[in-house]
């Protein structure tokens, strides 16, 4: 158990509300959520890049007041980078990742 605690150190979290560059480098992604307001359904999706023209890789979709709980084991790599680009009626996104050691 303390092994996997030690490695989890190097795992960050983030939780955004808006568009948003994560990790301008390459990362593994862990898991993501995404939690739509009680106003309709909510959107994101999370590119391989730096900004809302990069790669679509993971479109995210709530119903109203709901959440999208996605896990990957093992991780995702996005290796230009994690952007994610909020749409509509997104409370916020949480995402778990961990940047690439030396960077690629």
């Amino acid at each position: 158990m303390e092994n996997l605690l030690l490695k989890s150190k190097g795992v960050a979290y983030r939780r955004i509300t808006g568009d948003s560059l994560v990790s301008p480098s390459p990362c593994f992604l862990f898991s993501v959520e995404l939690v739509a307001n009680a106003v309709g359904a909510a959107t994101a999706v999370l590119r391989d890049g730096s900004d809302a023209n990069a790669e679509a890789v993971i479109d995210l979709a709530a119903l109203t007041s709901s959440v999208d709980i996605r896990g990957y084991n093992p991780p995702l790599f996005f290796k230009r980078g994690l952007f994610v680009d909020v749409k509509s009626n997104v409370t916020a996104v949480l995402l778990r990742y961990l940047l690439s050691p030396g960077g690629g």
